[in-house]
């Protein structure tokens, strides 16, 4: 059994944006396809949860949420649904400035708790993150309550934190979501400076 699969949150509605932001290009690429090259590298099977067929040309599965209408948390429990891993990398598609660097962190981590989250100045991030397959049953439980505050489902679990306010002191791109417009030009000159 593989020991890990990635998992890309590609189905939100995109609504500050106005239109589906996995897709919106960023320095003349969609802004998912930033992330896949990311990690493409490392020989993960990467599937893309998303309703937009648009997001199959990227040649990777592409597979609907299991219980529509849940949010990043129903996501997460198509995500661990669908996995035949022990364990998934949840990543957000509107990241596109997360490294490689980053992501090993996460998963050289050694498995001691079902998640493994980001600290960032005190606040938990979910993505990206590490999750346990064994939390199926819990996630599903608190979509029946519809209670879909991530951060909050995180808190009830036992979880690890990586703080990563050094690397957000040195480069606070690698952290940024691009959810709307004005993000979208902060990004193309993020990604102008990293190149120059």
């Amino acid at each position: 059994m593989e020991l890990l699969e990635i998992f890309i949150l590609a189905g939100g509605k995109s609504s500050r944006m106005g239109t589906d932001k996995g897709l919106v290009k960023i320095a003349g690429k969609p802004m998912i396809q930033h992330i896949l090259e990311t990690l493409s590298s490392l020989n993960k099977k990467i599937t893309i949860i998303a309703h937009d067929s648009d997001y199959e040309q990227f040649g990777l599965p592409v597979i609907h949420d299991r219980i529509p209408d849940k949010g990043p948390l129903g996501g997460l429990y198509t995500a661990l649904k669908t996995s035949t891993s022990e364990r998934i990398l949840l990543v957000s598609c509107d990241m596109p400035f997360i490294t490689l660097k980053t992501v090993l962190k996460f998963i050289s981590q050694p498995i001691t708790c079902p998640i493994v989250v980001a600290e960032l100045e005190g606040r938990i991030l979910p993505f990206p993150g590490i999750y346990s397959v064994d939390l199926l049953s819990k996630i599903q439980l608190t979509i029946q309550e519809n209670k879909l505050k991530f951060q909050q489902f995180i808190q009830s679990c036992a979880y690890e934190k990586l703080n990563m306010d050094a690397e957000f002191q040195q480069n606070p791109e690698f952290f940024q979501n691009i959810n709307t417009l004005e993000e979208k030009e902060k990004a193309q000159f993020w990604l102008k400076k990293t190149i120059d």
